[in-house]
């Protein structure tokens, strides 16, 4: 098929309204956890831990982390609140053992997320190019 008869299908196929892949009805959950704490993720140790995410406006959402419960309610003004989603925030206090393995669990009453895996650690965020490259074995006290 040559050049002009693929664009006329193509023009075609876009006029009878047919979705292109990845344009099909897809809808963002109301109520989740922020990206970042998802399962197999490293928190930075040491620090208040600030868990967050999204649920239905007002509701109360309920998570547990490292033995500790906190509650919050999705009240939080942003760019969702015309849609009637709301930003929670929970802090969690600092974590200094680094040899165990953690679970976030959050609930909003009626759906319960849970993120395994997780442990606590150093973050860094190095950023380069080929500067950015050297050899852990070079540092001191290195192991």
């Amino acid at each position: 098929m040559n050049i002009i008869k693929r664009l006329f299908a193509l023009a075609a196929f876009a006029a009878a309204g047919i979705p292109w892949v990845g344009n099909a009805a897809y809808t963002v959950p109301k109520f989740r956890i922020n990206q970042y704490y998802d399962s197999n993720a490293v928190l930075q140790r040491g620090v208040t831990l600030p868990i967050c995410g999204t649920a239905e406006k007002d509701k109360t959402v309920t998570v547990t982390f490292n033995g500790q419960t906190k509650s919050t309610t999705a009240n939080i003004e942003n760019e969702y609140s015309s849609s009637g989603v709301g930003r929670w925030v929970v802090n969690f206090d600092p974590v200094t053992d680094t040899s165990k393995t953690y679970t976030i669990e959050a609930s909003d009453g009626s759906t319960t997320l849970t993120a395994t895996n997780i442990k606590v650690g150093e973050v860094w965020l190095i950023s380069g190019q080929s500067n950015a490259y050297y050899p852990i074995e070079r540092f001191t006290e290195s192991y």
